[in-house]
């Protein structure tokens, strides 16, 4: 899930505080702020990005496009309720990584365990919309990796001409399934995530913005797949199930967000 949520701001820019990490200065590549006097009243509130810490919001470099860490289970169930989608599960994640093709030994969601990390960023792209990788190869991933502080651009290494395994793309086409930013999955391994449903979420959330679908799982329910920017290469294997039952989280700055709708 993509940090663009930023509306235009006037010019003067009141103090602000990055909103997912509650800080004055910017922490692991998440650019969104909002003022930091006058929330907590019924004023509404304008969110902006401000990635490059210039004060001045929504500039080139702001970082909107990069993918939103630091998202608790509470955030991402509100969100896909209002949204009218669902947690995805387990079998939901592994399927939209492999498609229909036959299982690979300890493959990542672009279809090999082929894996090149990014170390670095292409010169001059930082936080813009053509964000991308200063290096090249098959598999290329944002995974074991402090040196860039955060996730990347959503879709970074969908370069031009890219191969599947190049562009480190499900068989669907969906970027970042293995690496920069864990998805939050409803769990097999736990009794509340067997008891999932798949009810899609209504637009509608309770009197404190919690999402209020009737057997949805719990945040005990759920657990984690797929990887991120710090963990190792094996977090990231399609069938790696070793953080998949730990239930609901904190925020989080290595937690992101997928949702699914089931077709009609």
């Amino acid at each position: 899930m993509a940090s663009n949520i930023a509306n235009d701001s006037p010019e003067g820019n009141p103090p602000h505080i990055f909103v997912m990490t509650n800080t004055s200065a910017m922490r692991y590549r998440n650019g969104i702020v909002c003022p930091s006097s006058g929330n907590g009243t019924t004023d509404s509130v304008v969110f902006s990005c401000d990635l490059n810490g210039t004060g001045t919001y929504n500039e080139a470099a702001d970082g909107e496009w990069i993918a939103c860490g630091s998202l608790s289970w509470n955030d991402l169930s509100a969100y896909a309720d209002w949204a009218a989608l669902r947690p995805m599960t387990e079998l939901e994640f592994e399927k939209a990584c492999r498609g229909t093709d036959p299982s690979v030994n300890r493959e990542y969601a672009w279809g090999s365990n082929d894996i090149t990390g990014t170390i670095s960023l292409s010169a001059g792209t930082g936080g813009t919309t053509s964000e991308r990788s200063g290096q090249s190869g098959h598999g290329l991933c944002n995974y074991e990796n402090n040196a860039i502080g955060g996730p990347l651009r959503c879709g970074f290494a969908a370069m031009p001409g890219a191969t599947r395994d190049q562009a480190g793309s499900s068989y669907y086409g969906i970027m970042e399934l293995s690496g920069n930013l864990w998805e939050k999955a409803v769990s097999l391994g736990a009794s509340a995530g067997r008891a999932y449903t798949g009810v899609h979420g209504n637009g509608s959330l309770d009197p404190i913005g919690s999402a209020n679908v009737p057997n949805w799982s719990s945040g005990p329910g759920t657990g984690s797949r797929g990887g991120a920017t710090t963990y190792g290469a094996s977090d990231l294997q399609v069938s790696d199930r070793l953080w998949s039952t730990e239930g609901a989280t904190g925020r989080n700055n290595y937690q992101g967000g997928r949702f699914v709708r089931t077709a009609p």
